[in-house]
């Protein structure tokens, strides 16, 4: 089981892992500098991800645009068959599939696993010696790209001086960003899902008011006239 893990792991790193460490380092040959080499990666693998990602959040936005006819099919039926038949039958109608969603996440997911771990190799995380962090480093560059003979510079000048890239932030002002960007990022998601959450219910309930208008037009128009006599 060992081995077939460590096959796994090879494999990973053989095509997510070094081909994203290689293409950090060709960025920092042409830029020199490992903050902005790192930025420009980081939108390189965004911009690859985007569609995959606009995949994701439509299928998303889709599902929870049902979630009240779903709603509605739970408090209808109480037997479990006959909620799924209804609600396969309400995503057939909304060409909603309540898969899609997990998928692309499924190959986001190694993809932002291998730039953690190429990040970890290049900004030499483990506090290696000198040697031993030259050798990492060239033993995973690709033949036809030029070596290292000193390591790059992991530095980066910020707020009160430069910062080792590799290290913890001392300001504490990169995760504060970082936490404060997942915040807006999640809570514009929010507001996204309630529109849409709004929004089906009120096409929800004039679909029913429209059956039950239908239904007392129906109702009306069996209804046997009476023959009035004038006298």
């Amino acid at each position: 089981m060992g081995q077939i893990l460590a096959q796994i792991g090879q494999f990973f790193n053989y095509i997510i892992t070094e081909p994203i460490f290689n293409v950090l380092m060709v960025l920092y040959h042409l830029f020199g500098n490992m903050a902005l080499s790192i930025i420009v990666l980081t939108l390189i693998v965004r911009l690859a991800l985007f569609p995959l990602t606009l995949r994701q959040l439509k299928s998303t936005k889709a599902t929870q645009a049902i979630q009240p006819l779903i709603a509605d099919v739970k408090k209808k039926y109480k037997d479990q068959k006959e909620q799924y038949q209804a609600m396969q039958a309400i995503y057939k109608e909304y060409g909603v599939n309540p898969v899609a969603g997990c998928l692309p996440l499924l190959v986001q997911l190694p993809v932002l696993y291998g730039l953690f771990f190429a990040l970890r190799d290049a900004l030499n995380v483990n506090n290696a010696n000198t040697l031993n962090y030259l050798h990492t480093l060239n033993s995973l560059i690709y033949p036809f790209l030029p070596k290292f003979i000193i390591p790059p510079d992991p530095y980066m000048m910020w707020f009160g001086g430069p910062i080792n890239l590799g290290h913890p932030d001392p300001t504490h002002i990169l995760p504060i960003l970082a936490g404060l960007a997942t915040f807006l990022q999640l809570n514009g998601r929010g507001k996204s899902s309630s529109k849409s959450n709004a929004s089906a219910n009120g096409s929800s309930s004039a679909r029913r008011r429209t059956r039950n208008n239908s239904a007392s037009a129906r109702r009306r128009g069996n209804t046997p006239k009476r023959n009035v006599s004038r006298s």
